[in-house]
């Protein structure tokens, strides 16, 4: 009596074995990105940046922290969207002229910031102490003027 061998489970072997390897991974289609793309790009993340900084200023304690040289010139530089080796120079200067004007006792007037005037100011161990107000701009009152005005 002759035994009769399966086949069924050769040919499925065999099947599946070529088929492994004939298969070929595609390549990367490269993508094509306009200039406008990139600005665009650029533009969000510097957006984005200014948010989080808006965001963890809001969600820090009732008292402000103090705002350190560094930190300022890190958000010079994420509102122009300018590197920071171009800001760094120019921040540093205007806090120079700013602490020298004020210094020999200047009135300021800095839209959008407002108007800076020192009240008073003593000598105290070689250092100048000042006393001084800060009347803010209020950007949104002068909307509202500008389109009264118009109409």
């Amino acid at each position: 009596m002759t035994t009769r061998k399966s086949t069924t489970a050769k040919t499925t072997a065999a099947k599946k074995a070529p088929a492994s390897k004939t298969t070929k991974a595609k390549a990367p289609v490269p993508q094509v990105v306009s200039i406008d793309q990139v600005r665009v790009k650029e533009e969000l993340e510097v957006q984005e940046a200014i948010d989080q900084a808006v965001a963890a200023t809001l969600t820090k304690s009732a008292e402000p922290e103090e705002l350190k040289r560094k930190e300022f010139i890190d958000l010079v530089v994420a509102r122009s969207g300018m590197k920071k080796k171009d800001v760094k120079p120019v921040v540093e200067a205007m806090l120079e002229v700013l602490g020298q004007e004020l210094g020999d006792g200047r009135e300021f007037n800095l839209p959008p910031l407002g108007k800076l005037k020192v009240q008073r100011m003593k000598e105290n161990d070689g250092t100048q102490v000042m006393v001084a107000k800060i009347r803010l701009h209020d950007a949104a009152k002068d909307d509202s003027q500008t389109s009264e005005d118009a109409a």
